[in-house]
């Protein structure tokens, strides 16, 4: 084989590669974003059970304790939000 067909070779090859990287890649980053979506809706969900605990609760530091587990439900969202872009690039 002469050194051009080799370097076309692995031209070719490297280009297979690459392409075969970046369906690897868009697979992982649909599938991370289905799944942050489905966590996101569960998070959703806890956050309305717990406005509606705090709204309930007479106990004021029940309230208080509520309120703090809903900021953090909050910070959770946020943070589930930009995981997709965080993790893997967009191509």
């Amino acid at each position: 084989m002469s050194s051009q067909e080799v370097s076309r070779l692995r031209r070719e090859i490297w280009q297979e590669f690459s392409e075969g990287q970046v369906e690897l890649l868009r697979a992982l980053r649909d599938e991370v974003s289905s799944r942050r979506w489905k966590i996101m809706l569960e998070v959703d969900a806890v956050r309305k059970f717990l406005a509606s605990a705090e709204d309930r609760a007479a106990d004021p530091e029940m309230k208080q304790l509520l309120a703090e587990i809903s900021k953090r439900m909050d910070q959770i969202h946020r943070e589930l939000s930009r995981i997709p872009e965080d993790i893997i690039p967009p191509f």
